[in-house]
């Protein structure tokens, strides 16, 4: 018998999506699979849970008091039956083979012991509008690249439910960073796999949270901040290693560390604090600090201009399907 899988849900007043969500949870071609919704404390008066409870026994449905999306999670994992968990956000979908796919592959590699896959964008009411297409990486390389870039998306994944004895459930003291700081915690364990297909579509509407406000980039750096001291520490990442030798060896962590946050990430002031920490480690002109200084300072006006390229793009290519429509 194919093992379970648990799609766990957590949803905090999700009336507008999950029943999308659930749906497509339900309509796996995977034979053996369970949907657990974990309502995180909604205050819709009571239309998540009626929601919910129309899908009857086909589901498994559980509430709480509001703690954030790592404690819903959390108690999805706590209550699941399955060998694997899946986490699908309520306003995103799994497409039909995301699950048998990605067990297939668990099952092939049995070193890997989770995998994401790519996935689509796609607007509130459904429509696609583009394919993200994921790298992969083996583990030094992916635990460099995690400080560059969130690639991972957390409604794309499959986990091995041991895995989760091993490193701990997500941290629920993290509002907005629990699903990258869980991705570091596996890869200092375990290798993560990628299923090269899009099979998962994240929705992008007006109502979720942004990724660019204030207070996550704030917990986003500390969390950053403590791995990369911890993995260098550890012996896991040699970039973030502290060089016991020259103020230049020195130097070269933080620049390293500081073009991930301005050109990976786009946060231009805190990379700019990591290379201004290199120039004050060894103020040699020959710093190559100085040079990615003037680098980012160039940095937003090259973003500002990818952006209109994008959005001019968009707007043609939305012009043309109209006219190609019309005739």
């Amino acid at each position: 018998m194919p093992p379970l899988v648990s799609i766990v849900i957590p949803v905090y007043n999700g009336a507008n999506y999950m029943r999308e969500a659930i749906d497509s949870a339900l309509a796996q071609t995977y034979p053996r699979i369970e949907v657990l919704v974990v309502n995180d404390g909604s205050s819709d008066n009571g239309e998540t849970e009626r929601i919910a409870k129309d899908y009857g026994e086909r589901i498994r449905y559980f509430s709480k008091e509001n703690g954030g999306v790592a404690s819903a999670v959390n108690r999805g994992i706590r209550e699941m039956k399955g060998a694997y968990f899946a986490w699908l956000s309520h306003d995103d979908i799994f497409l039909a083979a995301k699950t048998a796919r990605q067990v297939e592959f668990l099952q092939r590699n049995p070193g890997f012991g989770a995998c994401y896959t790519d996935y689509l964008q796609i607007d509130a009411q459904g429509k696609r509008i583009r394919e993200i297409t994921t790298p992969w990486l083996p583990r030094e390389k992916a635990l460099k690249a995690l400080f560059g870039r969130q690639y991972i998306n957390g409604s794309t994944m499959v986990v091995r439910r041991d895995c989760f004895d091993r490193v701990g459930l997500f941290a629920e003291h993290l509002r907005y960073t629990q699903d990258m700081e869980m991705w570091f915690r596996l890869l200092l364990h375990f290798e993560i796999g990628r299923v090269a297909q899009a099979l998962a579509g994240q929705r992008v509407h007006p109502e979720q949270g942004s990724r660019e406000t204030q207070p996550h980039q704030e917990e986003a750096r500390q969390v950053l901040d403590r791995l990369f001291a911890d993995l260098g520490s550890k012996g896991m990442l040699a970039a973030a290693a502290v060089p016991a030798g020259s103020a230049e060896e020195r130097a070269r962590r933080h620049i390293w560390y500081g073009r991930a946050l301005s050109r990976g990430r786009g946060w231009v002031v805190q990379g700019g604090e990591e290379l201004k920490k290199a120039l004050a480690c060894w103020p040699a002109w020959r710093n190559p600090a100085r040079f990615h200084l003037l680098v980012n300072r160039l940095l937003p006006l090259f973003r500002r201009w990818q952006r209109l390229r994008v959005r001019t793009v968009h707007r043609i290519m939305t012009g043309w399907r109209s006219l190609a429509g019309k005739k």
